[in-house]
């Protein structure tokens, strides 16, 4: 039984990973064919951020960053930290065609089990929005 119980555990883990992971790349996906302030509405929809100033200010601050970086042309998955069994930050590249940004989303799984991105965050400096474990090389 206990064998049964650990098989479905781990055959489960991986959809619980693509729930939260499936949110951000709906996001690009938005950024793509519609833009930032798209993705923004993706990413924060049934979130703290939802409808919120802050959500229209970092959207209104990426258009800023766009000036100098160019146009999206796409990302890149980095690495996930499990914070606990329903929050994981989600860490990001996401390529434009003058240089890279960095990204880290907070995803949590609500008591009625759906995965939302509680926040995010983008910057032109890993160190801004990552550990360094992220982006380095760390002892445990």
């Amino acid at each position: 039984m206990n064998k049964f119980l650990i098989a479905l555990a781990l055959a489960l883990l991986p959809q619980i990973t693509l729930a939260a992971n499936q949110l951000i790349e709906d996001g690009f996906k938005a950024f793509k064919d519609k833009g930032p302030t798209e993705a923004w509405n993706v990413w924060a929809k049934g979130g703290p951020l939802e409808g919120s100033r802050e959500l229209q200010a970092q959207s209104a601050q990426f258009g800023q960053i766009s000036a100098f970086y160019g146009e999206f042309a796409g990302y890149e998955y980095v690495s996930e930290k499990e914070i606990s069994p329903s929050t994981k930050s989600i860490y990001v590249v996401i390529k434009m065609d003058k240089g890279p940004l960095f990204g880290k989303f907070i995803t949590y799984k609500r008591p009625d089990s759906q995965w939302i991105i509680s926040s995010f965050n983008f910057h032109t400096y890993a160190e801004q929005v990552w550990p360094p474990c992220v982006y380095s090389v760390c002892s445990n």
